[in-house]
């Protein structure tokens, strides 16, 4: 099965803070896979794009992925990774030579791509550096969410989200934060907060004014329907294909009502 991955850095300030994104598609073009890290020391623009790069292949590796095709937008490590620029920033010196020893040893392809198509893994890379709602070190998640379980005790079901967070943020940071995303929401039902929590991650990824369009699409389906929907957008579906997606799931299953005799 081909597989396709796309890895994006970021930094902010240039130098400083650095983080990385990575996404992995399978041959029907649906996020099997992510990274989304922050680095743990300051960058600049430049090496954060070579670590997400180095990232992807190691991804593929650790997947079993053959002559992995991994793509970035970042044309400078492209060139340099594939040895047709010369490396003049010294820095870059020893990633650049980690990225062509990934390249020899998996057999793989690095390629450019205009920004516009890759993002995914932009936005992956821009959600580790997003503090504010997703703290980088576990130990601000902990803190914070031990402060707020002292004030949920009316909350029971917020309670349970900020111990779901204490419980997983060391073996299970991604989770925890979405956990966190949901506390910080708000919300005292779990299907809202699944909801919102989902429909965040998918305007992160693709746009709030997107996601409002294809929540519209949907908006006569039932309410599991529509969560499933803003689900598949929240891992890296296009809108455009989740509504198609859940169309075509529709008319195979009212085909199978109709040929069992229901209604």
């Amino acid at each position: 099965m081909p597989y396709l991955l796309k890895c994006d850095g970021a930094c902010q300030p240039n130098p400083g803070p650095g983080s990385i994104g990575v996404a992995l598609f399978d041959d029907a073009g649906d996020v099997v896979a992510t990274i989304s890290r922050a680095l743990t020391a300051d960058e600049t623009n430049n090496s954060a794009e070579y670590h997400a790069a180095i990232a992807a292949f190691t991804l593929a590796r650790e997947r079993g992925i053959a002559r992995p095709d991994v793509r970035t937008d970042s044309r400078l490590v492209v060139e340099q990774g594939c040895g047709r620029w010369v490396v003049r920033e010294p820095t870059l010196l020893d990633l650049n030579k980690r990225l062509q020893h990934a390249l020899r040893v998996t057999g793989g392809t690095l390629t450019w791509i205009p920004r516009e198509e890759n993002t995914v893994a932009d936005a992956l890379s821009k959600r580790a550096l997003m503090p504010s709602i997703f703290p980088a070190a576990p130990e601000s998640v902990i803190a914070e969410a031990t402060r707020a379980l002292l004030h949920l005790g009316r909350e029971p079901e917020l309670a349970r989200v900020t111990r779901i967070v204490l419980e997983t943020v060391a073996e299970r940071p991604e989770e925890a934060s979405d956990a966190l995303a949901a506390l910080r929401l708000g919300r005292g039902h779990t299907s809202t907060m699944i909801a919102d929590v989902a429909r965040f991650t998918a305007g992160l990824l693709h746009g709030p004014e997107t996601v409002a369009a294809m929540e519209a699409a949907i908006a006569e389906r039932s309410e599991a329907t529509r969560l499933k929907g803003l689900r598949w957008a929240a891992r890296g579906l296009a809108p455009a294909l989740v509504v198609g997606k859940l169309r075509i799931e529709k008319a195979a299953t009212t085909a199978y009502r109709i040929k069992a005799g229901g209604t």
